[in-house]
């Protein structure tokens, strides 16, 4: 992983590269056309900066922000807005680890450890349903079984 700088575009952009590929595979930008790949964890989730381009009333201005692209995607997702911080934003992400975990500098120069929310996983009502069920069966079967 890290920047490539073909002929045809004038800004670098955060690439992949994989063994079996002669080639890197190129990560997405946010808008702008400039991104920079920093880490990669065991899941091939991608962290780095990309650059984001604004007109505001007239003045044109470009920020760079952390970025993530999870594994097998191409799509850059901007992490300032998986998150809300007090004050200013997501400038630059450093680090990621095997967990999903992410070290970010904010536009404060502080230093964000990010920790994935993970939902647990909620058990579908057809398996409560399906063992609701099964249990009022072989009840019913043991009381015809008595009588």
């Amino acid at each position: 992983m890290g920047i490539s700088n073909p002929s045809s575009i004038y800004y670098g952009h955060a690439v992949l590269w994989q063994s079996d590929l002669s080639t890197p595979i190129e990560l997405g930008d946010l808008n702008w056309g400039m991104s920079y790949a920093a880490d990669i964890n065991n899941s091939g989730q991608v962290v780095g900066n990309a650059v984001t381009y604004a007109n505001i009333n007239g003045h044109y201005s470009s920020t760079t922000h952390a970025t993530l692209w999870e594994s097998g995607s191409t799509t850059a997702i901007d992490l300032n807005t998986l998150v809300s911080l007090s004050s200013g934003y997501l400038r630059e992400a450093m680090s990621i680890n095997d967990k999903g975990q992410i070290i970010a500098i904010d536009s404060n120069n502080h230093i964000n450890l990010l920790t994935p929310n993970v939902a647990p996983i909620p058990i579908p009502a057809t398996i409560w349903l399906f063992g609701s069920t099964l249990a009022g069966f072989i009840g019913f079967n043991r009381r015809q079984k008595m009588q």
